[in-house]
């Protein structure tokens, strides 16, 4: 069958495949959990569905916002010792952060740091409360 589809299937001690536009084969047991002769059958059948391998970079989102840190002092971790491809990393962490406040800022309608002080003491206050009932709750 899957000779028909396209693919050249080489059976020796292990059995490989090659699709079209492939330089090499691949063997089966090379892929990992799914992908046994019997299980490739199955699918084929039509008696079991194919379960696709989750790729490394895939990330799985949860329903919790992203933490939310503070930048890195590359100059102070240069003078630990740390080294360029450390400095380069940082950079980009940085980066990251700064457009993630930067995203904050404009999806909360900050338009002043009066306005960011203001929020932030609202904030504060809120969270004081908050915290003094769950005590008193206690």
């Amino acid at each position: 069958m899957l000779e028909e589809y396209g693919y050249e299937v080489k059976q020796g001690k292990n059995i490989a495949l090659k699709g079209k536009g492939q330089q090499r084969f691949i063997r089966l047991r090379s892929l990992g959990e799914g992908y046994s002769e019997e299980e490739i059958r199955a699918v084929l059948a039509g008696a079991r569905e194919h379960q696709p391998k989750r790729r490394r970079k895939e990330k799985q989102f949860s329903a919790a916002p992203p933490k939310l840190q503070l930048l890195i002092g590359i100059e102070a971790k240069r003078a630990q010792g740390k080294g360029g491809g450390y400095v380069r990393w940082a950079k980009n962490f940085n980066l990251q952060q700064m457009a993630e406040a930067v995203c904050f800022i404009k999806e909360h309608d900050i338009g002043t740091y009066d306005e960011l002080v203001e929020k932030t003491d609202a904030a504060t206050a809120r969270f004081n409360e908050l915290s003094d009932s769950i005590k008193s709750a206690e």
